[in-house]
């Protein structure tokens, strides 16, 4: 077992990966060699639980090919679910914290730059980031996939705040 302390979207998280003991025809068990299981907990494991453990579609313990694959499931999965502490304000997020609100339900209110007033509120998920390289590199639109499945892009200066639905 394999247990990796990270942050993801402010948050402390801790990663297990256990490859899956076999049991040898003489009766003695043996660690397999591709496949594993993955588990994650918001406090640190202890010797008797692990955590919640990654399920697949059917709702059975999802196999990993490798710890490499296991660990990279559980970080993007886990990414794609956690919401951060606090949302920041539109214009602070860029390349390096926008992951933090993408492929996740939002609500998005919208306005005019320069004005609190909200003009329209979409309940929907960020997919796609547009960049502009004016001096640095910054965005200058979020793809937003609405629960209707219509995906529009929205300026970065039109859209006044992130709010957890």
């Amino acid at each position: 077992m394999t247990t990796t302390k990270t942050k993801i979207n402010g948050k402390d998280i801790w990663i297990s990966v256990n490859p899956i003991t076999e049991e040898l025809p003489n009766g003695f068990l043996q660690d397999s060699e591709n496949q594993y299981i993955c588990f994650y907990s918001f406090t640190e494991p202890t010797g008797i639980s692990y955590g919640a453990i990654f399920k697949d579609y059917n709702d059975n313990n999802k196999i990993f090919e490798s710890a490499e694959n296991a660990y990279s499931y559980a970080k993007k999965t886990l990414s794609d679910e956690i919401y951060p502490e606090r949302f920041e304000h539109p214009l602070d997020y860029n390349l390096d914290n926008v992951s933090e609100i993408m492929n996740k339900s939002l609500i998005v209110d919208l306005g005019i730059w320069g004005e609190d007033e909200v003009k329209e509120t979409i309940l929907g998920k960020v997919v796609g980031v547009n960049l502009t390289n004016v001096g640095e590199i910054n965005i200058s639109s979020l793809k937003i996939e609405k629960e209707n499945g219509i995906t529009k892009f929205y300026s970065i200066m039109e859209i006044l705040a992130f709010r957890k639905p």
